[in-house]
């Protein structure tokens, strides 16, 4: 999917591939020295300073699918079928670990479906 989505972000910009992958590089980069040199506030906050700094290209994302979705039902259904997957791999591991607030959020994320 992520092959398709650069070649998609490709098409849709103008130099938007290596603007993408430019911008990955350079933000899981510092993110990864802060981790290892202890930098960091910690592990948590990191990944959330490196989630707020890649919103762009979250909503990028959420575009292509939408677009995709829209287009294909192939992709709908592929799509779908991963978020299911993930799901239930979250709620097992959730059963193993014992983590009950893992197993609830699981269990709501599964109701739609």
């Amino acid at each position: 999917m992520w092959n398709a989505f650069l070649r998609w972000n490709h098409k849709t910009t103008e130099a938007g591939n290596n603007h993408l992958n430019q911008l990955l590089q350079n933000k899981l980069k510092a993110c990864r020295e802060k981790i290892d040199s202890k930098a960091g506030a910690g592990p948590l906050e990191d990944f959330e300073s490196l989630q707020e700094d890649l919103k762009e290209v979250i909503t990028l994302m959420k575009e292509f699918k939408e677009e995709r979705r829209a287009s294909s039902k192939l992709f709908a259904f592929w799509d779908d079928y991963g978020t299911m997957v993930e799901i239930l791999l979250q709620f097992i591991k959730a059963e193993r670990t014992g983590n009950w607030k893992a197993h609830l959020s699981a269990a709501v994320a599964m109701m739609p479906h």
